[in-house]
């Protein structure tokens, strides 16, 4: 099972993914990307460790760390690979890990994998974002503001359907 959400900035893909594996009753592992005062952390779902990837300079521009990609990002999808029975949280996939190549090649690695895997998708095009979108069979569903309160129900129903062994 791979589902994919995406949507508009701001229009709650990261609440409906929450909110779907909620549904689900599975434990969660992977991470999480969440936006503070002056740019972006990520966050690994198992111990809430979080590490900079990216911070506005003085022309607000985005400056990327890389290190929180490579180094924390790539433990988080380690664990998520390695734990039983859980389901695998990548919120968000974008533009800023274009280049942590050993955490990109992990994202893959769990999208081809048996895991049951959601992730938040951004609403744009890059190399990445296609390859991941061209790699594995997976249902896409876009977040509107018309949807989100009632997305995450029908995206559980469906999964329920086609796969009983959740």
């Amino acid at each position: 099972m791979k589902i994919f959400i995406t949507g508009e900035i701001g229009v709650g893909k990261s609440t409906v993914a929450n909110m779907i594996v909620e549904l689900l009753g599975k434990s969660i592992a992977g991470f999480a990307t969440v936006r503070v005062e002056n740019g972006f952390d990520i966050v690994d779902l198992k111990d809430s460790v979080r590490a900079p990837i990216a911070r506005k300079n003085e022309k607000g521009e985005f400056t990327v760390f890389l290190d929180g990609f490579e180094k924390l990002g790539v433990e988080a999808l380690e664990k998520a690979a390695n734990e039983d029975d859980c389901v695998v949280l990548m919120d968000e996939i974008g533009r800023f890990e274009i280049k942590a190549g050993n955490f990109t090649r992990k994202v893959i690695e769990l999208i081809l994998s048996n895991k049951p895997v959601v992730a938040v998708i951004k609403y744009e095009e890059n190399p990445f974002l296609e390859l991941v979108r061209r790699i594995s069979a997976f249902h896409l569903f876009k977040v509107t503001r018309e949807n989100r309160d009632r997305l995450p129900y029908d995206i559980v129903e469906f999964v329920r359907k086609d796969w009983l062994q959740l």
